[in-house]
């Protein structure tokens, strides 16, 4: 293309990157994109290195190489921002306006990154204050999960609490499309994502869950919600100052390769801030555990000490243990010497239920007699140990 003919277009283009204020990112590459376009019929813009993009795709070497023939490299100092092409364009006056537009490009990006970090840390100190007070774990991870979604994108989360002196799960938040469902029966780690990262106390990330996954046969993944899993998955642990885990953050999203190295380096941030508040609730929690307890002990002496009715005082004993331990099951089961039972109260979910196996002996391969028989406590945590003792959980 003659000088004389490009020079009006030239002056234009250069007015227009010189004024454009765009701090966008996305935007930034539609205007670039446009304003190639002014260079002639075929011309355009790319990112290195050289992979499809929504305005020119490239799915072949002869069509890179054809391109790159034509154009010529964007580059501020030693840094190669992408390749402008311009076909009709005399390729003398291409390593003139290719910085002008490498500059402009770089300029927009420092914009967004500047955004983005302002976000993040409004972000993080926006968190701090709403988990200063919170002693609730739920709690804690629903505002997690609020936080997280107003500076990142994502389609789905899952925040899980571990305790690392039960060596337990013991909460898990999960969202999938706006859908929030609390798992609180979530026992010991398995093989899945979660487990992975508790277990080597690092980040995990894919571009694409289902193609990269086999990677790691070790790992079960355990899909939840009703929407198809997520490409992009982001999972980072939340570690206390001395290296022992509470938890893991993650987040899923269907397109792939959505979340960069900037992204991780920034869960890891607001994976160590909850880790904080989830410590803090623990604590308080178990505080508050120990007082209930106490004040169990304390129902329950007074219940037996002043009731005349055998009945009224073993539902006060049941009702004293539920005010220690809430949102359970209680059993509470009296015998006779020939260990035939006397008396026998459910109660479930604010309900008082009596069985109806009076006078029949407690039966052999169930928790009460493995109780009465050892005359000690029994704990059991995991499926493992109760398939160990032979019990069968028709016979609590």
């Amino acid at each position: 293309m003659p000088p004389t003919t490009t020079a009006p277009a030239l002056t234009t283009l250069l007015s227009l990157l010189g004024a454009l204020v765009v701090t966008d990112l996305a935007d930034a590459q539609v205007t670039l994109h446009t304003l190639a376009t002014q260079l002639g019929p075929g011309a355009g813009w790319h990112l290195p290195p050289c992979v499809p993009t929504s305005y020119t795709r490239m799915d072949d070497l002869a069509a890179i190489q054809q391109w790159i023939a034509h154009g010529t490299a964007m580059q501020v100092g030693t840094q190669v921002s992408g390749i402008l092409h311009a076909p009709h364009l005399d390729l003398q006056l291409l390593p003139l306006i290719a910085p002008l537009f490498a500059t402009a490009l770089e300029r927009w990006r420092l914009q967004a990154t500047i955004q983005r970090l302002q976000a993040e840390k409004h972000m993080l100190v926006m968190l701090s204050q709403l988990t200063a007070n919170l002693t609730d774990l739920r709690s804690v991870l629903q505002v997690t999960y609020a936080s997280i979604r107003s500076v990142m994108p994502l389609d789905a989360f899952a925040g899980t609490i571990y305790n690392p002196v039960s060596k337990a799960q013991v909460l898990s938040l999960l969202v999938d499309s706006d859908d929030i469902w609390t798992d609180t029966l979530v026992g010991p780690l398995s093989n899945n994502l979660v487990s992975w990262i508790i277990r080597n106390l690092k980040p995990l990330a894919f571009d694409d869950l289902l193609v990269e996954l086999p990677g790691y046969p070790e790992i079960e993944p355990l899909h939840y919600g009703a929407s198809q899993p997520g490409k992009s998955w982001l999972g980072v642990p939340m570690l206390l100052g001395d290296g022992r885990p509470v938890g893991i953050l993650s987040i899923q999203h269907q397109q792939a390769g959505m979340y960069s190295a900037q992204d991780r380096a920034f869960m890891n941030e607001v994976a160590t801030q909850v880790a904080i508040a989830v410590e803090k609730a623990m604590l308080l929690g178990e505080r508050d555990q120990v007082i209930a307890t106490l004040e169990a002990q304390v129902d329950l002496g007074e219940e037996l000490g002043h009731s005349h009715d055998v009945g009224g005082a073993l539902e006060g004993a049941i009702t004293a243990v539920e005010h220690a331990f809430p949102g359970q099951v209680y059993t509470l089961i009296l015998v006779n010497e020939e260990q035939r039972i006397i008396a026998e109260w459910v109660k479930e979910n604010g309900q008082f239920f009596r069985d109806a196996s009076i006078g029949e002996l407690i039966a052999p391969h169930g928790l009460p007699h493995h109780v009465m028989t050892t005359g000690r406590p029994l704990l059991i945590d995991t499926d493992a140990e109760w398939n160990a003792m032979g019990m069968s959980d028709h016979f609590i």
